[in-house]
């Protein structure tokens, strides 16, 4: 499933480039602070071609979305279990199908790293450490304020190996909060400019 959307990058001539969405009648120009920007856009789960050439905005998930967010800013999205907010995220990750409207997200046309830490935390086999580190090298100033921040000192002092403790598979000898805050900690870890959490589930 993947989304189709119109924007392609055009150059400044001053060195810089933003996206810009393609339709003539709707051209806007992706400003360089901009991560992402919705403009009256539809989206909808299209899972062969053929649904997408008999697709239109009545089998829409989400109609006529106008969504900002900017370079530094933290956008929450709230509502009740099942409303869609995990699938909004994956509007903005490229997941969904762009039906109706335009859309333009800076990190899917420029390469720039999104870190997207799901509910269902990913934990391969091995330490604690290595887990956050990842394949990143190991800065211990960083280290240790990400550990702090996402409030994972407490259960490393609780561990005899602390953050060497080893995991198996999937961490199943963790608790579904402390998978969550380790995934954190890895997105973090990770220098990415821009991160999407979904937190459908408890955090502690």
């Amino acid at each position: 499933m993947t989304c189709s959307p119109n924007y392609y990058l055009k150059s400044h001539g001053n060195g810089t480039r933003g996206a810009q969405y393609g339709n003539d009648a709707n051209k806007k120009t992706l400003e360089d602070d901009m991560l992402v920007e919705f403009n009256n856009a539809s989206f909808g789960w299209i899972n062969s071609r053929e649904e997408l050439l008999k697709s239109n905005t009545d089998n829409a998930l989400f109609r006529n979305i106008n969504f900002v967010l900017k370079q530094g800013e933290i956008a929450f999205v709230t509502g009740r279990q099942g409303c869609g907010k995990s699938s909004f995220i994956k509007s903005v990750l490229g997941e969904m199908t762009l039906l109706d409207g335009s859309m333009a997200v800076a990190p899917l046309s420029t390469g720039m790293p999104i870190f997207y830490a799901s509910q269902n935390v990913w934990i391969p086999k091995g330490s604690i450490k290595s887990t956050i580190i990842f394949d990143h090298g190991y800065d211990e100033n960083i280290y240790k304020k990400i550990v702090r921040c996402v409030e994972l000192e407490s259960d490393f002092s609780s561990w005899a190996e602390g953050d060497e403790r080893v995991v198996s598979d999937r961490g199943y000898s963790l608790s579904g909060g402390q998978r969550i805050r380790l995934g954190l900690a890895r997105a973090i870890y990770d220098y990415s400019i821009g991160f999407l959490r979904d937190i459908s589930g408890h955090l502690w």
